[in-house]
């Protein structure tokens, strides 16, 4: 059936190949009313996650010590030059 590795891999990739997608999820907190579109998905999604994750704090950072700072690091030089001769190599 199969004489050559190449035919039966590519086979046995048609046939493994799996879709995944998001189910329909609920709206609401009564599991009464799913979701009818991607952009619905999206909308509860990100309601949900905007619920669950805390928003960012204008306060002040914390002031570091320098206890466990073994060297001080140079500010690195990066110009369009430097860049480019790394792209090329």
């Amino acid at each position: 059936m199969f004489d050559e590795p190449k035919n039966f891999w590519n086979y046995a990739k048609s046939k493994l190949k799996t879709v995944s997608r998001i189910p329909d999820l609920y709206k609401n907190n009564d599991n009464t009313n799913l979701t009818e579109n991607d952009y619905d998905k999206v909308e509860v999604l990100s309601d949900f996650f905007a619920s669950v994750y805390t928003a960012r704090s204008n306060d002040a950072l914390p002031e570091l010590r320098n206890e466990h700072m073994m060297y001080e690091m140079e500010v690195p030089e990066i110009n369009s030059s430097i860049v480019e001769n790394l792209l090329l190599t």
